[in-house]
């Protein structure tokens, strides 16, 4: 795997922390069948979860060579 391919998906990562909210909320409020309050904690506890995911993968792929210079 080249050096811009792990760049392109640390990029790809990085964004979906900021897009996944977005997405999680309306698919959560659209499949789980309960009280309105509940679809929304349900939402946005998935979301938490799914972007310090892709938070920590990014943050890996950025420091994968040390913090020193290369």
């Amino acid at each position: 795997m080249t050096e811009e391919l792990k760049d392109s998906i640390g990029q790809i990562f990085w964004f979906a922390i900021f897009v996944t909210p977005f997405l999680t909320i309306p698919l959560v409020w659209k499949f789980y069948k309960g009280a309105k309050v509940y679809r929304i904690i349900i939402g946005f506890f998935l979301a938490v979860i799914l972007s310090f995911f892709f938070y920590f993968i990014s943050l890996a792929i950025l420091f994968r060579d040390g913090m020193g210079p290369s």
